[in-house]
């Protein structure tokens, strides 16, 4: 679900007037493109690239984020020491390009530790859905309602862990 929430930060970035494309590295074959339009992600600027070990991974966005034309760099990780999450903080400092991990594991029993692990991002989130309020459709039909988001700050440099739960109109 997160790829999602990342799909629609990245498509506000661009209707901003971002520019360039977005790199998005994953080791799982999940990633389904025909999603991405409903949620802002123009598929033309999309580069989807697949690797297989967690080790590749890091090293292609490590590489990707010294490419100042881009405009984000998303990449799919599993394990995630300090020193690794400081190289790629420093090249995302460096370009100038912000870099989006999502932390992802097999086992569920991993999940709980990710956020405990100590990593040099500048902020840390855990994105998870929320359950929308329906809306009442003829005759007697309720249909998903918009979007709802459950954001958890846990770190963030010079400030304190909040969340908040969001929603999501269309304009």
């Amino acid at each position: 679900m997160s790829a999602a929430a990342i799909a629609r930060l990245i498509g506000r970035l661009h209707g901003q007037g971002g520019n360039g494309s977005v790199i998005w590295i994953s080791r799982r074959r999940d990633l389904y493109a025909r999603a991405l339009p409903s949620h802002g992600l123009d598929p033309d600027r999309l580069l989807h690239l697949e690797v297989k070990r967690n080790d590749d991974a890091l090293w292609a966005i490590e590489e990707a984020l010294r490419c100042t034309t881009l405009s984000a760099v998303v990449g799919e990780v599993a394990a995630l020491n300090l020193t690794q999450s400081r190289r790629l903080q420093l090249a995302a400092e460096k370009s100038g390009v912000p870099a989006l991990l999502i932390r992802r594991s097999a086992r569920a029993s991993d999940l709980k530790t990710l956020g405990r692990q100590p990593i040099a991002a500048v902020t840390r989130w855990r994105i998870s859905p929320a359950m929308s309020f329906g809306t009442a459709a003829p005759p007697h039909l309720t249909l998903p309602g918009a979007p709802r988001w459950r954001l958890d700050l846990w770190r963030c440099r010079g400030g304190r862990p909040a969340n908040w739960l969001i929603e999501e109109h269309e304009d």
